[in-house]
């Protein structure tokens, strides 16, 4: 009881229980000029000042958005973000100072800058590598003369889609204490999606310390609250530093749970500020739950005068907050305004404080040979107000929960009416079969994205483990719960369980996910034989055909993978069962078979939308992998072709996770091929089930019955891909069900 419970009082709680209207998030489109002619990013240079006979400029980067970003080439600094707010008016939402005197000044409070050698603080100023002591002339953020301190080179980059500043420094060997000459490149891009992305690169000739950050001060309100204490924020981090004197780590981890420390669900900075202690306000580091070097979000904030949100992604293990405690210690910005205590808070991703001398923490040594690489973005959007299809995904999650979700066993049913649940080997089957779960476990981690939240589709894995079959050859999971009534197991079931978890660990870095993906493609490779010239089966023990359902989705396992761990071994695989499916299951248009026997070759003719969008997706990726053109025009031709024959008609052909799996690959190549026909042939399809085949209750029938779950569980990722959609583009004529005022009471049904 307690885990259906949970769920629910979840969702109420993030989302409000009498209403389910949330925000809207989005960027807004390129700019059109007057001539019709879409706006393109720019660079502009200025004089900025002069100091020891070196010039300095300020560069503005700008998108086709109108998004600007300045800087510097003195301490590599960002001196302004402009971005606009939920009405389309641009604004400041970073402190800086309007001359290089300041930026030059001892109360500069490191505004926007680059932080190096090592940013953040080593206890003593001193630490022993190697066998040798090493002594600097500081103990925080890389000594008295840090790269915030150094004329920096910059060439700018030019782009169609991005611009970008290419900024470099050489460090000696012995600079500020610390060993090595080093060589730094820090890159600052700013993409048509609102994207401002920070690389870091480096090089040395000997080992030593290193940790880059940037120290921008952010306040999204844009000129609109002199303080920060009412912006929401939430940080993916379970655990912080315990920090002692001169807030030098201690070496323990702390939980954040129950404390003022806890941001792991969104909440108001202002909220427990006063109880942080030393006079109050936040400076500590948090060991993000993504510790394993590749790109993943850390944070989120949002301001609701101005609507403006700030996506944080990186690559690095450790989120430093601070709510800029001492802004208000006479310290002057542009205009002569004052700053204010908490007007602004930093962000900085960066490995943990004292790393040197603590060798438990992440590794912060650079060794010759060796190129330092990390990542983070800052990606701003806006909350607008209610979107359609993001209301229709929240009601028909509250609804899944509550009727699907069995409150005595913790079970999920597969059909409301018991008369259609199964009898299979002998067993009366109550509950749901994997496939269901399935459907949910890439649902849970679509709204998850678009709500920005953690922990639905953990429940979902959770509840699939009831099902796990660890049987030779290789451990799988079975198609019912095995101490109920252990039964078959499908190799394509599996492979969308490891498609999933491999989207999971993308997105939040948590290695578990990376592991059941690794354990899925193992099984899935127990159905692999020379029959017919390779390919997979589709059942276990099965050996009658080879189907596109099961070679597909392992197409996108193998991928999945190699992207992941880029290993070798994946992609020889997918492209060895790429070519067979190809060769095999294709037809003459493009779409793709259902299968073919092994006994006679006879292929089974039936065409279902999944099939085409497992391929579909696996040409994005390879495009992607390989730059090889060859695979965006067959991306683009199996969409054309799919839309043609599923859609044309206004009505969905097969089931609606078939069409959710059509959608993934659909959404995938508007990254590549910025053509919204295809989304808006199956919107169209979409919108028409919302308005005539879904009951008082939220539920989506056909005829006179209720669909099953997976039905129900593909209704919701597609809702939730739409939401995505809706948000990053603009999709004319919408007539969502959720925006008629007549269908109003369907937003209480889910209360």
């Amino acid at each position: 009881m307690r885990k259906s419970f949970f769920y629910i009082n979840l969702f109420l709680l993030l989302f409000g229980a009498n209403s389910f209207s949330i925000p809207n998030e989005g960027v807004p489109c390129c700019e059109t000029k007057a001539d019709g002619a879409i706006a393109t990013p720019s660079i502009h240079k200025r004089a900025f000042g002069e100091a020891d006979g070196k010039k300095v400029y300020e560069y503005t980067l700008k998108n086709c958005n109108g998004m600007q970003v300045k800087v510097i080439n003195y301490g590599a600094s960002i001196s302004d973000i402009i971005t606009p707010d939920r009405d389309g008016t641009p604004a400041s939402v970073v402190l800086g100072f309007d001359t290089l005197e300041e930026y030059k000044g001892g109360k500069n409070a490191l505004m926007g800058a680059t932080v190096g050698r090592f940013a953040n603080r080593i206890s003593d100023a001193k630490f022993t590598l190697d066998g040798q002591e090493y002594n600097l002339s500081s103990y925080i953020h890389g000594g008295a003369a840090g790269f915030d301190k150094k004329f920096w080179d910059i060439i700018e980059v030019p782009g169609e889609n991005e611009v970008a500043l290419q900024l470099t420094y050489f460090s000696k060997d012995g600079e500020e204490g610390f060993p090595g000459n080093l060589n730094v490149t820090v890159t600052y891009t700013l993409t048509n999606q609102n994207e401002l992305k920070i690389d870091y690169r480096a090089t040395t000739d000997k080992a030593t310390p290193l940790v880059l950050t940037n120290h921008t001060y952010f306040n999204l309100s844009g000129g609109k609250d002199a303080k920060t204490v009412n912006t929401e924020l939430s940080i993916l981090a379970d655990r912080y530093l315990e920090a002692g004197a001169q807030n030098i780590p201690t070496g323990r981890m702390l939980d954040v749970k129950g404390t003022p420390m806890d941001f792991s669900m969104p909440q108001l900075i202002g909220s427990r500020i006063d109880e942080t202690g030393n006079g109050g306000g936040y400076d500590l580091t948090y060991a993000l739950r993504n510790q394993s070097g590749n790109l993943a979000l850390a944070a989120t904030a949002y301001e609701p005068l101005s609507g403006r949100k700030m996506d944080v992604y990186t690559t690095e293990p450790g989120l430093v907050f601070y709510t800029g405690n001492h802004l208000h210690e006479g310290i002057t910005g542009r205009g002569g305004k004052s700053f204010s205590k908490f007007g602004a808070f930093c962000l900085e991703t960066q490995h943990y404080p004292d790393s040197p001398n603590k060798p438990t923490f992440p590794n912060c040594i650079l060794r010759p040979g060796e190129t330092f690489r990390s990542q983070t973005i800052f990606r701003f959007s806006v909350k607008e107000g209610n979107t359609c299809y993001k209301t229709e995904m929240q009601n028909l999650y509250a609804v899944i929960e509550s009727k699907f979700h069995d409150s005595e066993s913790g079970y999920y049913f597969v059909e409301l009416d018991p008369a259609k649940r199964e009898t299979k080997f002998g067993h009366f089957r109550e509950y749901s079969w994997l496939w269901a779960l399935c459907t949910m476990f890439e649902a849970a981690n679509e709204v998850e994205k678009v709500e920005g939240i953690t922990g639905l589709a953990d429940g979902i894995f959770k509840n699939m483990q009831h099902y796990y079959d660890p049987a030779p050859p290789k451990p799988g999971y079975g198609e019912y719960i095995v101490a109920l009534s252990r039964g078959q197991r499908y190799y394509d079931d599996n492979q969308w369980i490891g498609i999933a978890a491999l989207e999971i660990y993308e997105r939040t870095g948590n290695e578990i996910y990376l592991d059941l993906g690794k354990s899925m493609y193992d099984f899935m490779m127990t159905a692999y034989d020379s029959k017919l010239g390779g390919g997979l089966y589709w059942r276990e023990g099965d050996f009658e055909t080879k189907n596109t359902c099961s070679n597909g989705p392992g197409i996108l396992v193998a991928l999945k993978l190699y992207k992941a761990t880029h290993d070798k071994t994946y992609l020889d695989t997918a492209l060895k069962i790429y070519d067979w499916t190809n060769e095999k299951l294709q037809t003459p248009e493009g779409l793709f078979f259902d299968n073919i026997k092994t006994k006679d070759a006879s292929i089974g003719k039936a065409i279902f939308s999944y099939n085409t969008g497992t391929m579909l997706q696996s040409n994005v990726y390879l495009y992607e992998i390989t730059g090889e053109e060859k695979y965006l025009k067959r991306a683009i031709n199996m969409a054309g072709a799919s839309l043609s024959y599923f859609y044309e008609s206004g009505r969905f052909r097969d089931d609606y996770w078939f069409n959710a799996v059509l959608l993934r690959g659909y959404q995938h190549l508007l990254k590549h091929h910025d053509d919204l026909k295809y989304i808006i042939g199956f919107k169209k399809c979409l919108d028409h089930e919302l308005q005539e085949n879904k009951n008082e209750e939220g539920l989506f029938v056909s005829g006179d019955s209720v669909r099953n779950l997976v039905s129900h569980g593909g209704m919701l990722e597609i809702l939730a891909r739409f939401a995505e959609i809706e948000r990053d583009y603009d999709l004319k004529d919408r007539d969502c069900a959720a925006e008629n005022a007549d269908k109003g009471a369907q937003k209480t049904s889910a209360q």
